[in-house]
């Protein structure tokens, strides 16, 4: 496990007891990239590593999460990699369960899902397993449905492929860099295997992602316009690797309705909280006018196609930034009221009768 570590001191020992606890007492190694951390997290990993043989330190300039992530992948010794961000925990009977399926199925990527609450992520216990195969697996990369998309912390990737392949995090990428590392080697063991591999989704909440970060990159990438068109790059790229693949459609547009309404859903809500500005400094100045975005008409189009039916499809149509700021703010806030009245509106204005 590779967990790059900057300035997160106030999280990180309840982080790396989580790790220590695993049940799965040996066989595993936990490297620590300390970033060029200036507060005490350097020594709280140090400590850490003089305490137990499990864990490894590595010292570095700072460089950003990207490069201590492939610091970390040079340095894994383990035949299988997974990643911890420093704020999070991880569930004591993760490296159990995982490793014991990837054993049992050596050819599968093995997925687990995960929770931004605490009190569930502390209160579940057991597992399944749900598979997906052939035309599924696909149907379930494109999706980040589940809990389970467009992360690194989640997954169990081979070391000997990554590293065959050069497979690496893009240094100096602010945002979706787990998606693309995830989407690179996805795409390999489909070339390398033939597209057949089964996934194998952990039913389980087995990671806790810390929303509560006050100085997380995500509540920074609130505050700014670049998220929104960062996230329109990432779709562009996302959909022409879907119209890219041997039998799908070349056009986003006909696709099957899963893929359309699961891509759809995910960049809606990506670009709806890129949309979200302070009231103070206004709604969405730095982006052009929704739609004279092509990437948005397209989704709009897809979802009309297929009347898949999304609480931002009417608020998108009709280019109201300020309401879709509204709405993701309601969405993830206690209070969704405001959310849950527009999907209803929407829904009914548009005749009761998308998603059938």
């Amino acid at each position: 496990m590779v967990v790059p570590v900057y300035n997160a001191e106030i999280w990180l020992s309840a982080c790396l007891d989580s790790i220590a606890a695993q049940t799965e007492p040996s066989g595993w190694e936990c490297i620590l990239v300390d970033d060029g951390s200036t507060d005490g997290s350097g020594r709280l990993c140090d400590e850490r590593a003089a305490a137990d043989s499990r864990f490894r330190v590595l010292h570095r300039e700072n460089g950003g999460v990207s490069a201590a992530r492939n610091a970390g992948i040079d340095a894994a010794r383990g035949e299988y990699l997974t990643f911890a961000d420093a704020d999070d925990r991880v569930s004591p009977r993760l490296v159990e369960y995982a490793m014991a399926d990837q054993l049992a199925h050596p050819d599968a990527l093995v997925v687990w899902q995960y929770t931004p609450e605490k009190a569930v992520f502390e209160g579940q216990s057991g597992c399944s397993v749900a598979v997906f195969t052939n035309r599924e697996r696909l149907r379930w990369h494109q999706s980040a449905q589940a809990g389970t998309g467009g992360v690194v912390w989640n997954k169990l990737f081979r070391t000997a492929w990554v590293r065959a392949w050069g497979i690496r995090f893009s240094v100096g990428m602010r945002y979706g860099e787990d998606g693309e590392f995830e989407s690179a080697y996805i795409r390999r063991m489909a070339q390398e295997t033939r597209l057949d591999f089964p996934v194998r989704v952990l039913l389980g909440l087995f990671y806790y992602y810390n929303p509560g970060n006050s100085s997380s990159t995500m509540k920074q990438r609130r505050r700014t316009g670049s998220y929104f068109m960062e996230q329109i790059g990432l779709y562009r790229k996302h959909t022409a690797q879907i119209c890219s693949l041997p039998g799908y459609p070349q056009r986003f547009e006909e696709q099957d309705a899963f893929t359309v309404q699961a891509v759809c859903s995910h960049y809606f809500n990506c670009l709806s909280m890129g949309l979200y500005k302070d009231p103070k400094e206004g709604f969405g100045r730095q982006i052009p006018p929704l739609r004279k975005i092509p990437e948005i008409q397209q989704m709009l189009h897809a979802c009309a196609c297929h009347k898949l039916y999304n609480a931002y499809y009417l608020p998108y149509r009709l280019g109201w930034k300020w309401l879709i700021g509204r709405m993701w703010y309601s969405r993830e806030s206690e209070r969704k009221w405001l959310y849950w009245k527009l999907y209803w509106a929407g829904y009914y204005l548009l005749g009761g009768n998308w998603n059938r």
